[in-house]
């Protein structure tokens, strides 16, 4: 059954419980300051070009076996959902996760295709969770049911502490990746305000990283990073742990 389904079902109850769904795929996509793309391009350009950022993630998540969630502002939320064909690429647990690697990649070319179109600086920081997730119905009025739960979190927590370019993935994502996607990956740890989190990144090759604070990090974009490498927003604020 797909997560379109499931979702649109419980969106028609109206007591308030959880319904567990098991090794969903959750990708989190964030636009790097955004506030500076406003500055740069004024509120309706840069609109227009978010817009159109996220009509072609949308039109590729089709694609991938992925269903559009919720947008908040500058972030997109897709999670994975089975087909109900035995043909389908993407049915099981490693299919999926091979499948939110491959439109994490593609979100980063769009997203650089973008920003080449408009002269502007577009990146994204992409976060990649797999695990049970719940669905919930804390706000009824929305057309569909949201998530919750730990998987929900980590791959925010991945989103919000990676580089800006690059895409995060939890171990079992990871785990459930073929060779050939792994040895893109290098490993870290973000020091959250949670506490540790290891994660496995990828750096878009195409990005610049440009306007970041960089310590010690390999320019030349290729694993492994060094292990002393640090960042900090590109909007300010204190250096966050990258190593």
């Amino acid at each position: 059954m797909t997560f379109r389904l499931l979702s649109n079902r419980f969106t028609l109850q109206t007591c308030p419980r959880l319904i567990k769904i098991r090794d969903v795929v959750v990708i989190f996509i964030d636009i790097t300051n955004s506030q500076a793309l406003i500055k740069a391009l004024g509120e309706y350009a840069a609109y227009a070009n978010t817009f159109n950022l996220f009509k072609r993630l949308q039109a590729s998540a089709v694609y991938f076996g992925l269903y559009t969630l919720k947008t908040n502002g500058d972030q997109i939320v897709f999670v994975s959902h089975n087909y109900d064909t035995a043909t389908s690429p993407f049915r099981d647990n490693y299919g999926k996760a091979t499948s939110a690697f491959s439109f994490a990649h593609r979100a980063h070319i769009v997203a650089n295709e973008i920003a080449k179109q408009s002269t502007s600086d577009i990146r994204l920081r992409i976060g990649i969770a797999q695990g049970n997730v719940f669905l919930s119905n804390a706000a009824p009025h929305l057309k569909h049911g949201d998530i919750w739960g730990k998987t929900i979190n980590k791959a925010a927590m991945l989103e919000q502490y990676t580089l800006p370019g690059s895409t995060a993935l939890c171990t079992t994502t990871f785990n459930n990746l073929p060779k050939a996607c792994k040895d893109e990956c290098s490993n870290h740890t973000f020091n959250t305000k949670s506490g540790d989190l290891v994660a496995k990144v990828v750096v878009n090759a195409a990005s610049t990283l440009t306007d970041t604070k960089l310590r010690a990090f390999n320019k030349k974009l290729s694993p492994p990073f060094s292990s002393l490498a640090s960042i900090a927003r590109v909007q300010g604020g204190k250096p966050r742990p990258f190593h």
